[in-house]
């Protein structure tokens, strides 16, 4: 059975905007974001250490912005979706789906991880663009992988678990308030069983609570401020600029309840 879900790249989408919030400079939240229009951007979720094969782009969003109507619209594509892999280059591959094209176009790349991830993103990118119809302007990718080691920065995050369980890869979780580290905190989110769909929302849901309010109490976290921009520079590769960064954050960070569109 795929495990693909729109729940697990709200949570990463989540986790993406809880961190940049946090590290952006305080100039970027003016009340017009300093952006007009509308903007869209191809939001994806990769990940190579943990969660279930395939490995690659385990998460892909179409994200549209709109900052005139303070709206912000995020559809989501599956990962499984099959398309044409003459992009690839490989007379091997014709056909593939999305997280493979990922996959294959990140093992072909040369350089650092980033690079490597950065040259994926914009594959992938051109893919959605020129065989699904999609026009996107600009894409991010958040490596889920660089996400687990600002959570051990910020000391881990703790929550309270209503009830024990097993995860998909025989890790325990007890219940009651426990702290969870980076490693941890990434097979909390991501394990598909117990409880199917229904019960990762859930779970997830009370990570990004979680991870809410150890980012507010945390008295020490000025003095860890430097490491964590380090962090989350490794995180992400997109070909936004630093201001288009800061309006998206601003526009997204400011909107009221009901006004993100799943």
């Amino acid at each position: 059975m795929k495990k693909n879900s729109i729940f697990f790249v709200s949570a990463i989408f989540a986790l993406f905007l809880c961190f940049s919030i946090l590290l952006l400079p305080a100039a970027a939240y003016q009340a017009d974001c300093d952006q007009t229009g509308t903007m869209t951007i191809l939001f994806l979720g990769s990940a190579y250490s943990t969660g279930n094969p395939p490995f690659g782009a385990e998460a892909i969003y179409v994200v549209k912005a709109d900052f005139d109507k303070a709206v912000v619209n995020l559809s989501t594509l599956s990962r499984d979706l099959a398309v044409d892999a003459k992009i690839l280059e490989d007379p091997a591959i014709t056909s593939a789906p999305l997280v493979e094209i990922f996959n294959a176009a990140y093992q072909k790349a040369s350089g650092s991880n980033t690079e490597k991830r950065a040259y994926a993103s914009k594959i992938l990118n051109e893919v959605v663009n020129s065989q699904l119809g999609i026009k996107t302007d600009h894409y991010l990718t958040l490596d889920w992988d660089q996400v687990t080691g600002m959570v051990d920065t910020i000391g881990g995050v703790e929550i309270n678990i209503p009830s024990g369980f097993t995860s998909d890869r025989n890790v325990q979780f007890n219940a009651g308030v426990q702290k969870l580290n980076g490693t941890l905190a990434a097979e909390f989110v991501r394990t598909y069983e117990p409880g199917g769909e229904s019960a990762r929302y859930q779970r997830q849901k009370l990570f990004i609570q979680a991870l809410q309010k150890q980012i507010l109490s945390n008295k020490d976290l000025v003095s860890q401020l430097p490491t964590l921009l380090n962090q989350f520079r490794a995180a992400i590769v997109t070909d936004l600029t630093d201001d288009q960064l800061s309006s998206l954050i601003c526009l997204v960070s400011s909107l009221p309840q009901g006004s993100i569109i799943f």
